[in-house]
């Protein structure tokens, strides 16, 4: 199969249309959509893949469809006149929005020539269901309100315009400003408190990238490795070119046991910073972790080459040396790595 960067170009978002069009209501999109939208996991390529075809479809259907939309889909629409809630709108705005953070279908075009193409179209996608203007749908009902309304329910909607401009309020401040405040917590190890920091940063410009790579490096600290994924993801959209927030995310990876998707941001990384060894001990690692000894050997060795005094490199070289029956070359490099070590507390 040949990957496609429209929502529809792919097996599963191709199966999905193929059962929509052969049934008479819109269910199949509602549960698409609560699929992904109910998850709080990491979400599988299948899930994400149905997700963005039911998101797409939705948006069609209130007149914002993309340029690629398929005929028997513009066709099933015309033929059964739907068009989804208000809330179905919403829902399918999170969906999308949760696809492009955190999921397998994200990860498997990240590292790949394709993945900026396919980011603009979950972008475009997003952008048309926010761009969504239930006004019109919902004026001559407004109108008939208007007549009913007493002074007290006039009250009643005064009030959340106060508790806005009272939210607005309690959000003023420089972002920069409140994120050297979380730094200094990092350092007193207060990552909980940060946490809350790099938020409010972040509710004030969520464009602030390193509010995300802050946020995200505390995540990982304390053990929610998913929630620091999700955190480099929206920093690595926005500024694509900070070798850090690639490292971090390898380590976040790492720690879920997905080695693979460590050691292709690893590889980003190498390309982007390749005096960075401890980028080449680390896939090492990872590669010895799947049972890739020649390309872990590979890894170990030029960090050797480039710095022979880096301990590790030679322990974990010894370590495949081992698994593959070299025992000389295992016990050479032990020796080297115990020298090092006596040598470092002299």
């Amino acid at each position: 199969m040949v990957w496609d960067v429209s929502s529809f170009g792919n097996e599963q978002a191709q199966d999905w249309l193929k059962d929509l069009t052969g049934s008479t209501s819109g269910d199949m999109i509602e549960e698409a959509l609560a699929k992904v939208d109910r998850s709080d996991m990491f979400i599988d390529g299948q899930d994400a893949e149905r997700g963005i075809a039911a998101a797409e479809t939705v948006a069609a259907s209130w007149q914002k469809p993309s340029e690629n939309l398929p005929q028997e889909l513009i066709l099933w629409l015309k033929t059964h006149s739907y068009k989804s809630s208000p809330d179905t709108v919403r829902v399918a705005a999170r969906v999308v929005d949760k696809v492009a953070k955190n999921s397998e279908l994200r990860d498997l075009w990240d590292g790949t020539d394709a993945s900026v193409s396919w980011q603009r179209t979950i972008s475009d996608l997003k952008e048309r269901l926010e761009a969504i203007d239930f006004e019109e749908e919902n004026e001559s009902d407004d109108t008939a309100d208007e007549a009913v309304h007493t002074n007290g329910q006039a009250d009643a909607v005064a009030a959340p315009v106060v508790e806005s401009a009272t939210a607005a309020g309690a959000l003023q401040g420089d972002p920069e400003a409140i994120f050297n405040e979380a730094v200094e917590l990092v350092a007193a190890g207060n990552h909980r408190g940060a946490v809350g920091k790099f938020n409010h940063a972040l509710e004030l410009d969520d464009s602030f990238v390193l509010g995300y790579i802050g946020r995200g490096t505390s995540y990982l600290a304390t053990g929610k490795f998913a929630e620091a994924v999700s955190d480099f993801n929206s920093a690595i959209d926005r500024e694509p070119d900070i070798p850090d927030a690639y490292y971090l995310r390898a380590q976040a990876y790492f720690q879920q046991s997905n080695y693979g998707r460590a050691i292709a941001d690893l590889s980003i990384l190498v390309s982007m910073a390749p005096n960075k060894l401890d980028a080449y001990v680390m896939r090492g690692i990872a590669n010895f972790s799947l049972g890739r000894d020649k390309k872990a050997l590979e890894d170990f060795t030029l960090v050797i080459s480039k710095d022979a005094g880096m301990a590790n490199a030679y322990y974990h070289r010894a370590k495949v040396y081992e698994r593959e029956g070299q025992f000389d070359l295992a016990g050479k490099d032990r020796s080297e790595y115990e020298r090092l070590l006596s040598k470092e507390k002299v």
